[in-house]
């Protein structure tokens, strides 16, 4: 969810295994999607008061069952000045 006034319109991720070696990493442009299953996936950006999710290419190399962590930056444009948010989350792929 977009708490702050500016509209977010980049994300980086980078998903990394438990030795903290990075499997996949995307800087995407607008790839935010209402809802969580949204086909195409993310193409919008997110402004402020909306809650959106960030979609990411499926990584065929990475198995089933393994804990990751991803890494996920946030920012508004991509200038001088853009604010961004750092988040870590781990899950189980």
């Amino acid at each position: 969810e977009n708490t702050g006034t500016e509209t977010l319109y980049v994300a980086t991720i980078a998903v990394k295994d438990k030795s903290g070696e990075t499997l996949h990493s995307d800087i995407l442009w607008a790839p935010y999607m209402n809802e969580a299953n949204w086909c195409p996936p993310g193409r919008y950006t997110l402004e402020s008061g909306k809650r959106g999710f960030i979609y990411i290419k499926k990584v065929t190399s990475i198995k089933r069952g393994v804990r990751l962590w991803a890494e996920v930056k946030i920012c508004t444009e991509k200038k001088q000045g853009q604010i961004c948010i750092k988040k870590s989350v781990q899950f189980q792929f």
